[in-house]
């Protein structure tokens, strides 16, 4: 029986190996097959490999055929950290080891989830919660997120795009929340419509995790308003000096 090879892995540079064993018993062949891939062999769609067994049988030679297909994934951006930086959240990760990818997709979502990709699972896919927020065109390993809120842990994982679509690995999910060191309104109502008399009932939560040696105090709240439906040209209209007095 004579075994053989062929496909696109054999065509390319650093191409595969295919090693016949000269230890199989008469009936049978058998045979090594080795690819060393590298970041050159990325990409979106997968490689054939065809293996092909033909006997010496007389008159007609018998044959058996089976194919193969082969997706090269990039490796995942990795040690992905978030930290909260005042209304934003830094997050920073190492450079790719492969030089060829074109950006990075950055995905968010509320909550963490301990998702791990499998073998054949690229990019970070949609049952997980996450949804893309942004996509970079350079190879820089940091993004500021500034769409957000306070209260709410936001967690985030980082994959590599390469020229053709193809996705590397998700990163690990790293998480932060904004700390809380502004008073965040909560309740805004209308109590009494009126010319002269209107009222209206504001409520906030107060900041409880105040950096003491950045801002030492003494603190107070300033109330602001706008009559400016959109609201700009805000103007003071009254102060309160307990940090626990939030309406």
């Amino acid at each position: 029986i004579t075994l053989t090879a062929a496909g696109a892995p054999f065509e390319i540079a650093d191409p595969a190996e295919f090693t016949i064993l000269e230890d199989t018993a008469a009936g049978f062949a058998s045979a090594l097959f080795y690819w060393e891939t590298n970041c050159s062999h990325v990409r979106k769609n997968p490689y054939q490999v065809y293996f092909k067994a033909v006997d010496d049988d007389k008159p007609v030679n018998l044959f058996d055929l089976k194919s193969m297909n082969i997706t090269v994934v990039g490796p995942a951006p990795e040690n992905l950290t978030a930290t909260a930086l005042g209304n934003t959240i830094q997050l920073n990760w190492d450079e790719n080891r492969c030089p060829n990818i074109t950006g990075y997709q950055i995905y968010r979502r509320n909550g963490f989830t301990g998702y791990i990709p499998g073998y054949c699972e690229t990019g970070v896919p949609a049952y997980t919660g996450y949804r893309l927020i942004a996509t970079t065109i350079t190879k820089e390993t940091t993004f500021t997120d500034s769409d957000l809120s306070r209260g709410i842990e936001y967690c985030y994982m980082v994959v590599a795009y390469y020229p053709d679509g193809a996705l590397s690995y998700a990163s690990n999910e790293a998480c932060a929340q904004l700390k809380k060191d502004v008073p965040v309104i909560t309740n805004v109502s209308v109590e009494k419509t009126g010319t002269a008399d209107g009222r209206i009932y504001i409520a906030w939560s107060k900041p409880t995790e105040i950096d003491v040696a950045q801002a030492p105090g003494p603190y107070k709240y300033l109330i602001y308003r706008s009559d400016d439906l959109n609201g700009s040209a805000f103007a003071l209209i009254d102060s309160l000096s307990s940090l626990n007095d939030t309406i």
